[in-house]
């Protein structure tokens, strides 16, 4: 019984314990929010004194119009920022898109020169077999003998070389058609862009000088309203800081932190670069490739019309039963196809030299004989000129 009471009055001074600290604790929240009562008391009265000063500003003759228009030209100044970012950010975009074709274009100007080193080097090949023919039909002997050491097979083989370069000469060159075709096309698309980009440096530069003008009538009516004797010292100070800082500070910071290469003027503009040399001769040589490209289309559409004109006209006569007649003129003054030209040559040849034949027929055959007889420099002139047309004809890129 005894342990029992001891243990009774060890719990009440636990319990008067933890109702002390209880107090304590509620004392000091009670303390607080008297603290934030306080605080919200004055916080309502600078608030009422705040609104009655605005109620009296306001009250003023013309204070009302003004306000209204320096937020209209806070608000217009915020659209115009926001759409000189949007502008930026276009202009950046189509940089990055026309560095992406330039590297298009150079690996495109890398392949086809290489494709023109291998067709030289081709083409040198075929001279050099175009010579060994020449050499073996101008010596007879020679090609017996060389004959008489090599086999057929070895015969077929070059022949079958030979067909092949033909072939790959045929294949490069459409094949530098349409590479000609796809850098005049990668040519208009560098050329739009390069004039949308003009386009968007213009409209920057327009939104920058409404920037500055904007800014500098916002300054103009920051000026009036401090000179107004109506206002109080307090407003006036906020009005002088209002001056003294630059809204469009901010923009023209990050401006140069987006474009640090950029140069500008003395005013703030920026200047549009020019074109390097480089670029515009490298432009000029695409449009010459591309102009001759056309040209050669333009000249086998020509070539094939020309064809079947005459293939219309010659086909229903016999080999030499041609006259004269006004559409013969026309065809003949359009020129003649490489398969009808033998067939017209020996019937034009026929009609002009009719009337010396018929008075002497033997005189070709004696003139012939006296040819052979003789051998004149013109001879070997002639098959200079031969030889030449061959090498001209095999060697055209």
């Amino acid at each position: 019984m005894p342990a029992v009471l001891r243990e009774a009055p060890s719990e009440s001074a636990d319990r008067t314990t933890c109702l002390q600290h209880e107090k304590h604790i509620l004392d000091e929240d009670v303390k607080a929010q008297k603290e934030l009562v306080w605080l919200l008391h004055k916080a309502l009265e600078v608030a009422q004194l705040e609104k009655r000063t605005c109620t009296e500003f306001l009250a003023a003759e013309g204070e009302q119009e003004r306000l209204e228009l320096l937020r209209h030209y806070e608000r217009h100044a915020a659209d115009l920022r926001g759409r000189l970012l949007e502008l930026k950010a276009e202009g950046e975009d189509l940089r990055t898109s026309l560095a992406q074709r330039d590297a298009h274009v150079a690996e495109l100007q890398e392949n086809v020169t290489l494709m023109r080193k291998k067709n030289h080097a081709k083409q040198e090949v075929i001279l050099k077999l175009l010579e060994k023919v020449s050499a073996c039909l101008a010596d007879p002997t020679r090609t017996v003998s060389t004959t008489n050491g090599l086999e057929p097979q070895t015969f077929r083989q070059l022949n079958e070389d030979t067909e092949n370069l033909k072939d790959d000469i045929e294949a490069y060159k459409i094949q530098n058609k349409f590479l000609n075709s796809e850098l005049y096309q990668l040519t208009k698309l560098w050329l739009n862009s390069s004039e949308q980009e003009k386009s968007l440096m213009v409209k920057c530069a327009y939104l920058e000088a409404r920037n500055c003008q904007i800014e500098s009538r916002y300054l103009g009516v920051l000026g009036k309203l401090q000179e107004n004797k109506v206002l109080e010292p307090g407003q006036r100070e906020a009005v002088r800081k209002l001056q003294g800082e630059d809204p469009l500070q901010g923009d023209l910071n990050d401006v140069r932190k987006l474009n640090p290469v950029r140069e500008h003027d003395e005013y703030g503009f920026k200047i549009i670069p020019d074109y390097e040399v480089e670029d515009i001769k490298l432009l000029a040589k695409i449009q010459a490739q591309e102009i001759r490209s056309h040209s050669l289309l333009r000249q086998e559409a020509g070539d094939r019309l020309l064809l079947g004109r005459w293939a219309q006209y010659l086909g229903g006569r016999p080999a030499d039963n041609l006259c004269p007649s006004s559409e013969l003129k026309s065809l003949l003054r359009g020129g003649v196809p490489c398969e009808y030209r033998p067939r017209v040559w020996r019937w034009v040849v026929r009609v002009r030299t009719r009337a010396l034949w018929e008075r002497h027929p033997d005189r070709y055959q004696q003139v012939g004989g006296i040819g052979l007889s003789k051998f004149t420099l013109q001879c070997s002139s002639q098959s200079l000129n031969l030889l030449y047309t061959t090498i001209q004809q095999f060697g055209v890129t």
